[in-house]
């Protein structure tokens, strides 16, 4: 019987969320993050009840750090009737700890999703190689906007994904689409879903992204058919359609530059030459002859220069 493994990437940026509480204050039907948490460990428990051999890894992706919540070393000796139990116990201890945590000198670096997904990827990659017919799927539950900085280690490992086979599904939580995770969820074949009501996400969990992806063939489910490839520089963090790449870490600006933010490499900045007159090439006459009849001689010409 093959087991499916679902990694579940969640997104819980103290910025992110804190909009979102200062929205619930005002609207009881807003979501917050008390919510949102409990309706995640109710979709996990219920991936957990759908088969024994079901397993799942949950990564909590924080501005300071990307955290391996579940499975731990106080999981290993759990039982499958138990399971849920841990799992509930073991995410909400470490959301405490990451709360806890100062991040006021990490305002414009927003979560680390691409450090979450390479733990992800990490640790499918290791289970494939132990358990055989191993089926792994990848949700992220985002709830932040994009950081124009990550760009080329998420698309690394959006590629790593691709190279395996394993689909990234993408939930955005946040106000605007993430361009990241539609070009994430497109290249690996996953489902990308943006919620239009914060009222009904742990529905929308249960109905699309619970299933698995055998159901999903029989299935009509969400398709993102406007998928924006573009790129966001990293200066103005603003999207372009044409820009100007760094050689050594692949940094996308909107503008020339002399020397890139990011890796610190200085461009060598080619001038245009200034117009000069143009000067032909002087042509010379060939070298005296002389020959052994006087009479065939040739009289000497005089050189020619021609100047423009």
């Amino acid at each position: 019987m093959s087991s499916d493994l679902l990694v579940v990437i969640y997104d819980v940026s103290p910025f992110a969320w804190g909009a979102q509480s200062e929205k619930a204050q005002t609207d009881p039907n807003a979501l917050s993050f008390t919510k949102m948490s409990e309706q995640l460990l109710v979709f996990i428990n219920s991936f957990l009840l759908l088969n024994r051999e079901n397993r799942v890894a949950v990564i909590l992706t924080h501005p300071s750090k990307s955290l391996f919540a579940y499975p731990g070393p106080e999981s290993k000796n759990e039982s499958k009737r138990d399971s849920h139990v841990t799992v509930d116990a073991i995410i909400s201890e470490h959301l405490k700890q990451l709360a806890s945590i100062d991040v006021s000198d990490k305002k414009d670096t927003g979560p680390l999703l691409s450090g979450a997904l390479s733990l992800g990827l990490c640790y499918i990659n290791r289970l494939k190689s132990e358990i055989s017919n191993l089926q792994a799927r990848m949700l992220v539950l985002s709830a932040s906007s994009d950081v124009s900085s990550q760009y080329v280690p998420v698309m690394n490992c959006i590629f790593s994904a691709q190279k395996q086979s394993v689909p990234v599904d993408s939930c955005v939580l946040a106000n605007e689409d993430s361009l990241f995770l539609q070009q994430a969820s497109h290249l690996t074949e996953g489902i990308y879903f943006k919620p239009p009501l914060d009222i009904g996400v742990l529905q929308y969990l249960l109905t699309i992204f619970l299933p698995d992806l055998v159901s999903r063939k029989y299935m009509v489910l969400p398709q993102n058919s406007n998928v924006d490839y573009r790129a966001t520089c990293f200066c103005h963090r603003n999207v372009i359609e044409v820009g100007f790449v760094c050689p050594v870490c692949l940094s996308v600006f909107c503008r020339a530059q002399t020397q890139c933010s990011t890796c610190g490499t200085r461009y060598m900045v080619v001038m245009p030459v200034a117009a000069r007159p143009k000067v032909a090439a002087v042509r010379r006459a060939p070298a005296k002859q002389t020959f052994a009849s006087s009479s065939s001689s040739i009289p000497p010409q005089p050189d020619i220069t021609i100047v423009e």
